[in-house]
């Protein structure tokens, strides 16, 4: 048995206006046009330079459990390949597969659910692709209209935080830390995305924390706006913290502030996955965990 973290997203549109970009729904019926859409391609249309890195993406759909899902993965190039070893022999040689045109591929599941947009997520290896790189793929096969710019994947937050985020008027206080090797998204999160952007093409080589509070002033709704529409964008694949002070609605025209951690209220799910160490995970056994993570799922915001 393997253990395995699922996490959970919702899928939205990118709009852009003016200087900025905002998110908004997409149809019900996204993640079935997208598996028709991608069904129809051909294997070349569906393999996409991301960030100077193949990426190979399918629809599929699981026997048992019967879920529709996609499998998205990034291929290794031959510089990076490892060697093999003999575990009778203790010999390393190359690894050589027998088809010569064959690639090294490390997988991400994607599964939606549910009558809305969300979706399950499992990386499979610690190189597999990642919620940018899945992002990205997902706007170059089923390109948005005129309304939408792009698509973006935004982190489910614990129901109770969640319902903090919705009912709250604004943020005081946001704080966050990106390290030097991650990939900012390159649409959404307003003004604060934009800092967070500019930030980044300063250096490659440096971790960076950017931060922004009222401190005791009551501050602009439009300024508490702001930051509450950052703190709705940050998810821990780009973050490695992001701390939020939320007002929140407290009687008759007056309002409380609470300090939350959105990394670690994120909702996840870790479930044991059904498979040996020296054996290769079969697609019954990696959705037998995700369907138990989605079950766990509809338990904590039923």
């Amino acid at each position: 048995m393997i253990r395995k973290v699922v996490r959970f997203y919702e899928l939205r549109g990118v709009r852009e206006e003016g200087n900025g970009a905002s998110t908004v729904p997409v149809s019900s019926d996204f993640w079935t046009r997208m598996a028709d859409h991608v069904e129809s391609l051909s294997a070349r249309e569906r393999q996409v330079q991301i960030r100077g890195r193949l990426t190979h993406g399918e629809s599929r759909l699981g026997r048992q459990p019967a879920l529709r899902y996609f499998y998205i993965a990034g291929v290794r190039e031959r510089s990076e390949w490892p060697d093999s070893l003999s575990s009778q022999t203790g010999v390393v040689g190359e690894l050589q597969p027998t088809d010569q045109h064959a690639v090294l591929i490390e997988p991400t599941y994607v599964v939606p659910f549910g009558a809305t947009n969300q979706v399950a997520v499992v990386t499979m290896s610690a190189a597999a692709p990642r919620v940018t790189a899945l992002e990205s793929w997902f706007t170059h096969m089923l390109a948005p209209d005129a309304v939408l710019h792009s698509y973006t994947l935004l982190p489910v937050i614990n129901s109770r935080v969640s319902e903090r985020l919705r009912e709250a008027r604004g943020a005081a206080i946001l704080r966050v830390k990106m390290a030097s090797d991650v990939e900012v998204p390159q649409v959404g999160g307003g003004v604060i995305g934009n800092a967070a952007r500019a930030a980044k093409e300063v250096s490659s080589e440096t971790d960076i924390e950017l931060g922004w509070s009222l401190g005791r002033r009551s501050g602009h709704d439009d300024t508490k706006a702001v930051l509450l529409e950052g703190a709705r964008w940050v998810r821990e694949d780009f973050v490695s913290t992001a701390q939020v002070s939320l007002e929140l609605p407290d009687g008759d025209d007056s309002f409380r502030r609470k300090q939350y951690d959105l990394v670690k209220e994120q909702f996840t799910s870790t479930q044991k996955f059904d498979v040996k160490r020296d054996e290769r995970p079969s697609e019954m056994s990696v959705l037998t965990g995700i369907n138990a993570a989605i079950e766990a799922f509809r338990k904590e915001f039923s």
